[in-house]
């Protein structure tokens, strides 16, 4: 087994683990980070708007040699499964990056999991397929940490 291969299965282990022993707390407002493909991004900003719904929003500025460039997504998730400690999901969005002026399309299916420190802190895993008109069909992965206030 090659490092990489073993390095995505001790972690493949290790998050099944933890969905089976933290329990999640996943509503209302969650602010933290989110990244992958094609999405990028970095500040991630969730809202579940119903038990079922929300909404995603997640950015990424840079600037270089006096020009800002960057990209922002908009995303709307669906719960598909809840449990104890885990939650199964799928998200679909648009990311468009800036100043090149192209933009993606991309559906994903994911896991939440609370975080052993706090059941208010979720990690997520995402994969799934996205789409960009210059370069055709490609995988979609992401990962993220959020910290979601309580609702009263």
């Amino acid at each position: 087994m090659t490092g990489r291969r073993y390095r995505w299965s001790v972690l493949a282990v290790a998050g099944a683990l933890l969905v089976l022993i933290v329990p999640v707390t996943t509503s209302g407002l969650g602010i933290g980070i989110q990244t992958g493909m094609p999405i990028g991004g970095f500040l991630s900003i969730r809202d579940w708007i119903t038990p079922v719904l929300g909404l995603e929003a997640i950015t990424y500025v840079s600037s270089s040699n006096g020009q800002l460039e960057g990209q922002v997504t908009g995303r709307l998730l669906a719960w598909g499964n809840r449990w104890q400690s885990g939650d199964l999901y799928v998200a679909g969005g648009v990311t468009y990056g800036f100043p090149e002026g192209n933009a993606a399309l991309s559906g994903v299916a994911g896991v939440e999991f609370g975080l052993p420190i706090s059941s208010s802190i979720t990690w997520n895993l995402e994969a799934g397929i996205s789409y960009r008109y210059e370069q055709g069909f490609s995988m979609a992965m992401s990962t993220g940490v959020h910290f979601y206030f309580s609702r009263p």
